[in-house]
């Protein structure tokens, strides 16, 4: 059975990254990718709350680029 399209979870390439803040401007998540190995993802900071680690808005979008065909890093 096959599932989503996903870009690889992991990678021993450097990164690009950014960080993004929820509407109070504090930093919840680190989205991350690297074109190299066709790897993104994201990092939820452990002190950033349920509503931040249950948000899968990044899982979401992270599928929709994949199953576009975007580099990583396109997102």
């Amino acid at each position: 059975m096959s599932g989503p399209a996903e870009y690889a979870d992991g990678t021993t390439r450097p990164v690009r990254y950014v960080a993004v803040a929820d509407d109070g401007g504090t930093v919840t998540t680190y989205v991350w990718a690297c074109d190299e190995d066709d790897a993104a993802s994201w990092i939820v900071r452990a002190d950033a709350g349920t509503a931040a680690r249950n948000d899968s808005r990044w899982m979401t979008r992270l599928r929709r680029a994949k199953a576009a065909g975007l580099a990583p890093w396109r997102l």
